[in-house]
């Protein structure tokens, strides 16, 4: 067993072969042999360091120390390629997990063509490609830079007026969505991707997938829930990621304010990479402006001085706003009218309670 999780071929000191209908022993020197470890070494890097492009269709031995003895169910399931109570170690194969989930997605959403054909796009690019392997803190460093590099780019006098914003509210808008930090936006994600409010779990199955399967898997993962394109860290649709002559979204709306080399597709079915967190921040930039500009004169001067003290508060905010965004201003100002006494999910009801649960529990677990 490799290094990497690819199981190769072991040498042994001798080998029985046949010779006209007869086995013969031959011997190995420990030289050769030597030899022949050496020639598989470099097979193996050469998959695991280099990712030769067909490391996708290999099969893996995934790692579930950290989840050893745990139960898992319903979506965790899918990801780790096994269910029920964890082993130490399991064997798969990334893009027939990838597969599997597509075909779900498929399956529930009968006729529709542009799921169909977004399944085979990524489908086909994630076996031919050399996935992205990293540690949790590696991808949130890449998460970091994404988001760092967008609000450096960002024209936010160009979003006031697009927003059609006052100044006073324009200034806060502005300070809060530079505070938008890669934990935030991670903990947005997990809690679009995984099934429950247990934060450290969510992220050793994130790890998990992260280590062996890639990056490129997780922005590659179909949301199973709906019968829409959708797909990715974000599960983004149509509804919040769409640019035509009669119709653009909030998400677009951001997306205006970056220069044009880098903006976003303005396709659900184009995101790729840096897209994925990109129109993250873009929406939750938008729903930030959108509370904004919906509150009174008291509710605005409650954010104004808690904000800062509030911050998980706000996180919820943002990750219940891409589930809701009309019902997550609602609690917004049963939260601001209350003058901020509890967490943001205290004022919601029904299944929006339990997403600003997950999304506390997952930006907790980030610390």
């Amino acid at each position: 067993m490799s290094a990497f999780g690819v199981w190769c071929p072991r040498s042994h000191g001798s080998k029985k072969v046949k010779k006209g209908g007869t086995q013969v022993q031959i011997n190995l020197s420990g030289k050769l042999q030597k030899m022949i470890a050496l020639v598989c070494a470099v097979l193996l890097l050469a998959c695991g360091s280099a990712r030769e492009f067909t490391s996708t269709l290999l099969t893996y031995r995934y790692d579930l120390s950290p989840l050893k003895g745990k139960v898992v169910s319903n979506l965790y399931c899918m990801y780790l390629g096994t269910c029920g109570k964890m082993p130490q170690m399991v064997m798969g194969v990334p893009a027939e997990k990838l597969r599997k989930m597509w075909a779900f997605k498929i399956a529930r959403s009968p006729g529709n063509a542009d799921v169909r054909n977004t399944a085979h796009t990524l489908l086909q690019e994630y076996r031919t490609m050399s996935p992205t392997r990293m540690s949790l803190w590696q991808y949130r460093a890449y998460v970091a830079n994404v988001i760092a590099r967008t609000k450096q780019k960002m024209d936010w006098e160009r979003l006031a007026r697009l927003k059609r914003v006052y100044h006073y509210q324009f200034e806060l808008i502005r300070s809060i969505a530079r505070s938008i930090s890669e934990r935030d936006i991670l903990a947005y994600g997990l809690t679009e991707l995984m099934p429950s409010d247990k934060g450290e779990l969510n992220l050793q199955v994130l790890e998990i997938m992260l280590r062996t399967d890639g990056k490129e898997f997780i922005e590659g993962i179909p949301a199973l829930g709906d019968t829409l394109v959708s797909f990715g860290p974000y599960q983004f649709t149509y509804l919040a990621l769409r640019h035509t002559p009669g119709q653009i979204t909030e998400t677009c709306v951001v997306n205006l304010a970056l220069p044009k080399s880098r903006r976003i597709p303005e396709s659900v079915a184009k995101l790729r990479g840096d897209d994925h967190y990109v129109a993250a921040y873009l929406f939750a930039t938008a729903n930030v402006a959108n509370l904004v500009h919906a509150l009174n004169d008291r509710q605005f001067d409650v954010l104004s001085k808690k904000w800062k003290s509030c911050w998980p508060s706000v996180v919820q905010y943002i990750a219940v706003s891409h589930h809701g965004p009309s019902a997550a201003k609602r609690f917004a100002k049963a939260w601001l009218n209350d003058n901020c006494r509890k967490e943001y999910a205290a004022y919601c009801d029904g299944r929006y309670r339990l997403y600003a649960a997950k999304a506390a529990a997952n930006y907790r677990a980030l610390k």
